[in-house]
């Protein structure tokens, strides 16, 4: 089952969000503790936006701030790893 909120799969976007938790130092049983409550957030938050109509907007535009947010910082971390230094 995969389930897309504003045109992007809501398990790339758990996904993501854990490789940026790793990217920020969280290893071992942190990042497994905090990837399942990013799943579960994520989770609740889909099913509470089906069951409330008010919240679906909301929460698309909440989604779609989080994938720009790691689209840029992933854009960030590929441009410096490949951009030349200058000192």
């Amino acid at each position: 089952m995969d389930i897309f909120i504003a045109g992007f799969s809501l398990v790339t976007v758990i996904l993501s969000l854990v490789e940026l938790l790793k990217k920020l130092g969280l290893s071992g049983n942190g990042l497994i503790l905090l990837s399942a409550a990013v799943g579960v957030v994520l989770g609740v938050g889909y099913k509470l936006s089906l069951m409330f109509p008010l919240v679906g907007p909301w929460f698309e535009v909440g989604i779609f701030g989080i994938v720009m947010g790691l689209v840029a910082s992933g854009f960030y971390a590929f441009v410096d790893a490949r951009w030349p230094k200058t000192s």
